[in-house]
């Protein structure tokens, strides 16, 4: 059994899971979730039940049997502020970067770490794009779908809400400029012809206020009550993608099956001193 930690946004949340579903597999075991985080953790809820992924609960039995360190105790709390990767079977992240130790561990290990990096599961890509497809398939919200897939079309993420509403993660994070957003459009603009932006934000009002993408916009408003996971899948739909400092809409694009998407990206995905070479595929472009 392996037990991952979720914690934060659906983006987060996925990379969790694919990190865990991973060594899940290749240990021929289950892999089970803990999400006690949400109890106490406002910005965001638990959000895979749109999902068709391959994970239950875990219970109070199973923490017992991964020998499971109490949150709130000492060793956890200074095991956490040390960066210890291991403590017993507790398996804590070191950095933000790629660990390949994390690929060969045993069964029986509890994950507790964000994991932003496709070098973690691209060994099981298939699996999870058959998991992370929606339960209940969407509507075609008016002729928007068969648009949306046309070869032209092109996500524009414009993450704010708790980046720019939350003061510790605006700290962290900082958001995209509207100087990067007119670079990655012109990216596209130069290897896609007559590019048909889509866009999707937390914050449209002022994206239509702030932001000039392209001469051929939509913007997925509220009108259309999409849930989180609803809007990343549509997000995929697209055929290529100008994403966020945000991991849901490095989810949207990842998920994306066009052979020839162009995805663009911030190279600073932090407001920290951190290389992000082991985020991104090898085919994206970081600006």
């Amino acid at each position: 059994m392996v037990i991952a930690k979720l914690i934060g946004g659906l983006g987060n949340q996925m990379f969790q899971y694919a990190a865990g579903r991973r060594l899940a597999l290749q240990r021929n075991t289950q892999l089970k979730l803990d999400i006690r985080a949400f109890e106490t953790y406002k910005l965001h809820r638990y959000s895979l039940d749109g999902f068709k992924i391959a994970a239950t609960f875990a219970t109070g039995d199973d923490f017992k049997k991964v020998g499971r360190i109490s949150t709130s105790s000492m060793a956890a709390q200074l095991a956490h502020k040390l960066k210890i990767n291991r403590f017993g079977r507790l398996v804590i992240e070191r950095s933000f970067g790629f660990e390949p130790e994390i690929l060969n561990l045993p069964d029986g290990v509890y994950l507790d770490g964000y994991w932003q990096s496709p070098l973690y599961f691209n060994d099981i890509e298939g699996t999870l794009r058959r998991e992370f497809s929606l339960k209940e398939a969407l509507p075609d919200y008016g002729g928007l779908l068969e648009k949306i897939r046309q070869p032209n079309s092109v996500s524009v993420h414009v993450r704010r809400g708790d980046y720019v509403n939350d003061a510790l993660t605006n700290q962290f994070h900082g958001t995209c400029s509207p100087e990067y957003y007119r670079r990655a459009s012109q990216v596209i603009g130069e290897r896609v012809s007559r590019p048909q932006f889509f866009v999707f934000s937390d914050d449209i009002d002022w994206v239509r206020d702030n932001l000039t993408i392209g001469a051929s916009t939509t913007f997925i408003d509220k009108t259309f009550g999409l849930s989180n996971y609803q809007e990343l899948i549509l997000m995929s739909y697209c055929q290529h993608h100008i994403i966020a400092n945000s991991s849901f809409s490095w989810w949207g694009a990842w998920l994306g099956d066009s052979p020839s998407k162009i995805v663009v990206a911030p190279k600073r995905w932090l407001n920290l001193p951190v290389e992000t070479k082991d985020l991104f595929p090898a085919d994206w472009i970081a600006i």
